[in-house]
């Protein structure tokens, strides 16, 4: 996997079945979660944290690692996902999940120090709304770090599909432009990275599978009906051919934005 720099609803019953294949297919996650966290002040010690879309769990340990002394709750739609976090969480006792959806974030009845959320809320559903009601829940001066898959995510794949029919197949990850206008409205000290990940793919079929458990099939506008035919997923496998590596690869491209802002 490579990447660069640059200065600057899918069903709860399919994420839900997927938990338990899901950490395998995370690794992505894992490495700009794991970013994220580098981007918190080395100084910040926050006793109260919310970690919005915390899937299985894994970023809720890491926080938990880092800062000992927090309250730490994990917040996920997928029942499926609750379960396996609090699984491997039991031994922790600073650590506990709650079932909910981004647009229930005001009924928690809480503020919070640390506002955390990894590769998520491109699932809103209504992401101003959303980004709205999470720097609500901040106590003055507290942090919201997130990362998200933005605009050019999945390129390929779209351009592809553009020259086998007349389906509209792109991906509507959020612009950057509009996130960073949501946000200045209520915070200061915003620092953002914008960073190309490149990960390759043996097959289409593993690449199809690691997009739909990674919850990266969204939105799609006048959507084809059904599942891919087998003819049709040739017909893709051909398109993709400009975009092979030398070894034969898929390679698929995640536009990620990465930042923390700190509440006005």
């Amino acid at each position: 996997m490579t990447h660069t720099h640059h200065a600057t609803h899918i069903s709860k019953i399919n994420f839900s079945t997927a938990a338990r294949s899901y950490d395998q297919a995370s690794s992505l996650q894992r490495i700009v979660g794991q970013r994220l966290l580098s981007y918190l002040p080395q100084t910040f010690q926050p006793k109260s944290i919310l970690d919005l879309g915390s899937g299985t769990g894994t970023l809720s340990i890491k926080l938990s690692q880092r800062f000992s002394q927090a309250q730490i709750l994990g917040l996920d739609l997928a029942e499926g996902m609750i379960k396996l976090a609090r699984t491997k969480c039991a031994d922790q006792p600073n650590i506990s999940f709650t079932h909910k959806d981004f647009d229930q974030i005001n009924t928690l009845n809480k503020a919070f120090d640390l506002v955390i959320s990894n590769f998520a809320l491109h699932w809103s559903k209504d992401l101003p709304t959303t980004l709205k009601a999470i720097l609500s829940q901040l106590n003055p001066n507290g942090l919201f770090a997130l990362s998200i898959p933005v605009e050019n995510s999945f390129h390929e794949i779209t351009a592809c599909w553009s020259k086998l029919d007349n389906y509209t197949h792109k991906l509507n990850f959020p612009k950057v432009s509009s996130l960073l206008n949501c946000l200045s409205d209520q915070c200061t000290e915003l620092v953002f990275k914008r960073v190309e990940y490149t990960k390759e793919y043996t097959s289409m079929h593993h690449l199809r599978d690691d997009l739909k458990q990674l919850g990266s099939a969204n939105r799609q506008s006048n959507k084809r009906p059904g599942l891919l035919t087998k003819n049709q997923l040739q017909q893709l496998l051909s398109a993709y051919d400009e975009y092979r590596s030398p070894r034969g690869l898929f390679p698929t491209t995640y536009d990620v934005l990465l930042g923390v802002v700190r509440k006005s």
